[in-house]
């Protein structure tokens, strides 16, 4: 599905997703420590407090205790008021943070302690402290100091019991909260480190597979350009370099191969355009093959041509049937060429046929010009010279064997002369008929 995607879209979807898992992480840890936070608030500011309350009032039981003890030690009128003021601060105290607890406790175990306390308090221990205080107060420090070891030690050490098992309960719901705060706190740090490692997974899931979907096709796309360029085109410029020197041996292997990437996101579009490049640099490449081929077989054709001329197979001509375009216009030409170099030699050599069968009126008739006109009115002189020969040769037959017969007859009438001249006579005769059959076989 990325693939489909522009990088602009990619990058934002990829840097979207860890932002939003940065803010799920963020609300997940602000929950976490919103709640630690309100059992710390809970712990510090109610049950931390109550066990402060609590052991405010017993320490505030503990003065009273001791200030009741030393009352009936001292005979001082001035110390027993003060002590009886400090008396009346501890009961204060006692008051004050009895209605702290009174109001901030409100589990039932606690409510149960704190009214025994109350019960203890004001059902025991309120009225055996009275009864020791009026005891001194009358006079009677023995039966005072009876009450003192008795009633108030007994309802003392009750009260004190109640007082403390309030501490206790709300020292154990303190340590319950610290437990349950602790436990929140290892919870959301284990939370908090799974999701950290989760959303770093993601992240680099996210940031691999997004660098290497952009990275890998443009290293490709550049390793097949790079190749394109040193290889296929650099071997194309060689080639054409050799052929323009007559050199056809150097082949050219398209040897870089389509990226074919299917990605519709800008470096798809680019793996496209390369691809299009590519096709046409191998079409070029296609091309410069056909062409050297077109020419090793123009240069065969030629060779063969040639061949057959130095071997005097002077009616071969070039098969123009194989070629295209300007190949085939070029073994045409070759072919007119020869035809318009033989024509005149062929039409010279009939007519020298001719005239070798003893027709001496036969000429060449062809229109030709520079060196091929004079071959043609070479050969019509050599005719008409041979014509006029021949009829200059035949007169001069035809006049000696006039003269021949003349002279025969005048030997017939002359018989009567001298055998000598007769057989002279005849020796003409027969060497001029010898040369009459000799010239007539010539021509």
């Amino acid at each position: 599905m990325l693939k489909d995607l522009k990088i602009g879209t990619k990058l934002f979807a990829g840097f979207g997703i860890a932002v939003l898992s940065l803010i799920v992480l963020l609300i997940f840890s602000i929950v976490n420590l919103s709640s630690l936070n309100d059992e710390i608030d809970d712990l510090a500011h109610d049950k931390f407090v109550k066990v402060v309350w609590a052991n405010n009032i017993i320490d505030a039981v503990n003065n009273e205790a001791r200030a009741i003890r030393n009352i009936a030690l001292t005979d001082d009128l001035t110390e027993k008021e003060n002590t009886k003021r400090r008396m009346q601060q501890d009961s204060q105290t006692v008051n004050e943070n009895y209605d702290k607890l009174e109001e901030k406790i409100t589990t039932p175990e606690g409510k149960n302690l704190l009214a025994k306390f109350k019960d203890i308090r004001f059902n025991e221990y309120s009225p055996a402290r009275e009864k020791y205080l009026n005891l001194l107060n009358s006079g009677d420090r023995e039966g005072a100091v009876r009450v003192l070891m008795s009633e108030v030690r007994e309802a003392q050490t009750s009260y004190i019991e109640s007082i403390e098992n309030i501490i206790n309960y709300q020292t154990k719901l303190t340590e319950d909260a610290a437990t349950a705060a602790d436990e929140t706190y290892s919870s959301a740090s284990l939370m908090m480190i799974i999701l950290g490692i989760a959303v770093t997974a993601i992240v680099i899931f996210l940031a691999f597979n997004l660098t290497n979907g952009i990275v890998k096709p443009i290293n490709m796309v550049k390793d097949r350009m790079t190749q394109l360029e040193s290889v296929c085109l650099t071997n194309l410029g060689n080639g054409l370099v050799a052929m323009a020197k007559g050199d056809l041996s150097v082949k050219v292997e398209k040897a870089t191969k389509h990226l074919h990437l299917d990605m519709k996101d800008e470096i798809g579009q680019m793996a496209k355009v390369f691809d299009s490049m590519l096709t046409k640099a191998q079409g070029g490449i296609d091309e410069y093959e056909k062409v050297r081929t077109n020419i090793g077989d123009l240069s065969k054709e030629a060779t063969k041509l040639i061949a057959d001329a130095q071997n005097g197979l002077l009616d071969n001509r070039g098969n123009a049937s194989k070629f295209e375009g300007a190949y085939k216009d070029i073994v045409g030409g070759v072919n007119e060429l020869l035809d318009a170099v033989i024509k005149p030699v062929q039409d010279g050599t009939q007519v020298l046929e001719v005239m070798a069968t003893g027709d001496l009126t036969v000429r060449v008739h062809g229109e030709y010009k520079g060196q091929h006109a004079k071959i043609k009115n070479s050969i019509n002189k050599l005719g008409d010279s041979l014509e006029s020969l021949i009829k200059e040769v035949t007169e001069a037959v035809a006049a000696t064997a006039s003269a021949s017969t003349q002279i025969s007859s005048s030997a017939e009438e002359m018989a009567a002369g001298a055998q000598e001249q007769s057989a002279q006579a005849s020796e003409v005769a027969s060497a001029v008929e010898q040369m009459t059959s000799t010239i007539l076989q010539t021509t």
